[in-house]
């Protein structure tokens, strides 16, 4: 369900779209959820519960909309940091994963 009608993305050609937005409670670190848009341009992903030691950053990719993720999807990641030595390395999360409030603007359906 649509959160908010968008008149004029900036930058864009799309002159009409849609918001949607909800909370997520992952069950893996890299997941593909449908936004209900046909067409997702912009996306934008926080942490909304405590983040733990083992996942503690969260990013998200549109893609190219064809493939990887499909049309009307999104793919969010939650990541960890780690020491190696002296290095503070990223690598996927690990369980328990915080819930993840996400936003996606596109062409509705």
């Amino acid at each position: 369900m649509p959160v908010a009608a968008c008149e004029r993305i900036e930058g864009s050609d799309v002159k009409r779209g849609a918001m949607f937005s909800r909370t997520f409670q992952p069950v893996a670190a890299i997941s593909v959820v449908e936004t209900g848009l046909g067409v997702v341009l912009t996306a934008v992903t926080s942490i909304v519960s405590a983040p733990a030691a083992g996942a503690c950053i969260v990013s998200v990719s549109v893609g190219n909309q064809s493939g990887d993720p499909p049309a009307g999807c999104i793919k969010i990641s939650i990541w960890r940091l780690y020491q190696h030595g002296y290095e503070v390395l990223i690598g996927e999360a690990l369980p328990p994963f915080p819930k993840i409030d996400w936003i996606a603007i596109g062409d509705s359906k």
